[in-house]
């Protein structure tokens, strides 16, 4: 028995094979954010409170040039060859295409698809430097931006965030948890995450095109009943780390910090050498770099108010978070990710009463709001989801609503008339 042993060949371990062919690291790989970088090196850059896309000089440190929409936009997305951008619009579905040579709108797009009330569409990827892809509550529509074709798919009973197109691929995340991909044909491969049933809110992706991850910002809903959950308990913040080939979770990274307890990623994004991971905190008004390596750590900062987005500039100098309640940029050291500088990206100015209930309904820095700072009103609620429900509802009847969620829902301590009035201003000037 043991000559017989001695003879055996070593057992090696077995590497899984792919199921999925990954496609070049220079194949078309994006996905709209809440800004672009030009080919001048200027950032485009939305400002949904006051419809249009500011044009950023970082060098200048000044706003060079402001495009007007005719709605609200919510996602950014530079077509490969570099000379056309999609704009995606909050609410009903919508798109414009801005030309990158003279910073004009050359054409609007209705996606003519029926939404539920307070619903909006939430995403949008590349799939060709003339088609894009948007992702509905329910199904992917795909868009040709020279004709204004649009091409919807049929409706899909697992609503889902679009993440990513990468080549032949689409890349999504279901709302029952599951990670899908779907290939040419339709053919779709899945994979559960572990946390299925707790996924409450998707943030922007970076994607790894060399090792071929994708780095998703998640808020999950904690385990247990959340009644009986202290507030600053309710959810969790974690990147998910997925292999694209295989495909599935490579690996967890939990995001709360040291000091303090951050929710809301609403932004992921890696630097040039794939070294450093940057993450935005929407209701917290952080951004923190995490080293890649060791999945910790490396420094968090305060940022502007409601950060939707990280970006770099061109060259890498600079760092930088989309803020949407300041309507600037915070612009950062990109190597320290220190020394930061706002800079507005509009001219324009809402009433003051709209900003005023803007930062009530995204920000969690007030202990009116949130005696932990982490529980904003936007943590649980789509603005379009709250005043679904009150639309035809009165001014008061609303206010009643909201001063009751913001003590019992959110541990705040209330805000008084005045800024109640200013809140329920902002819901009430949404499309």
């Amino acid at each position: 028995m043991l000559l017989l042993l001695f003879f055996l060949p070593p057992l090696r371990a077995q590497t899984p094979a792919p199921l999925l062919t990954l496609p070049s690291a220079n194949a078309v790989a994006s996905v709209g954010r809440a800004y672009a970088v030009l080919p001048s090196g200027e950032v485009a850059v939305i400002n949904p409170t006051v419809l249009s896309v500011g044009v950023v000089n970082l060098r200048a440190r000044a706003l060079s040039r402001e495009v007007a929409l005719s709605f609200a936009p919510q996602r950014l997305l530079l077509l490969p060859e570099r000379a056309r951008i999609a704009v995606l619009s909050e609410g009903a579905p919508r798109l414009a295409v801005i030309d990158v040579a003279t910073l004009t709108v050359t054409r609007e797009i209705v996606i003519d698809v029926p939404l539920p009330v307070g619903a909006s569409a939430h995403s949008m990827a590349a799939l060709s430097p003339s088609r894009v892809v948007v992702g509905l509550p329910d199904r992917l529509v795909e868009v040709d931006l020279l004709t204004g074709e649009t091409t919807s798919a049929a409706r899909d009973l697992s609503e889902g965030v679009l993440l990513a197109a990468w080549g032949g691929y689409r890349y999504r995340l279901t709302q029952a948890g599951e990670f899908e991909v779907i290939g040419a044909g339709g053919v779709r491969v899945t994979a559960p995450l572990p946390t299925a049933d707790r996924v409450h809110r998707v943030g922007v992706p970076a994607l790894d095109a060399r090792a071929g991850l994708l780095y998703v910002p998640l808020t999950l809903r904690a385990a247990g009943d959340p009644d009986r959950l202290p507030f600053d308990a309710q959810f969790d913040a974690v990147l998910v780390v997925v292999d694209l080939a295989r495909p599935g979770v490579r690996s967890w990274i939990r995001l709360d910090m040291a000091d303090g307890v951050w929710h809301l990623p609403s932004a992921a994004l890696l630097n040039a050498d794939r070294t450093r991971l940057l993450v935005t905190y929407a209701a917290s008004n952080r951004l923190s770099v995490l080293d890649v390596r060791a999945g910790q750590r490396v420094v968090t900062t305060p940022v502007g108010a409601h950060p939707l987005d990280v970006g770099f500039s061109a060259d890498g100098q600079f760092a930088f978070t989309v803020n949407r309640v300041d309507r600037s940029l915070t612009l950062l050291d990109g190597r320290l990710f220190g020394a930061p500088e706002s800079i507005p990206t509009t001219e324009r100015t809402p009433p003051p009463v709209v900003s005023v209930g803007e930062r009530w309904f995204y920000t969690a820095a007030d202990a009116r709001i949130a005696w932990n700072h982490a529980l904003s009103c936007y943590t649980c609620h789509a603005p379009r989801g709250v005043l679904g429900s009150y639309i035809t509802r009165s001014d008061d009847d609303l206010s009643a609503f909201l001063r009751a969620h913001i003590v019992n829902a959110q541990g705040g301590s209330g805000l008084n008339d005045v800024d109640l009035a200013a809140l329920v201003a902002f819901l009430r000037t949404l499309p």
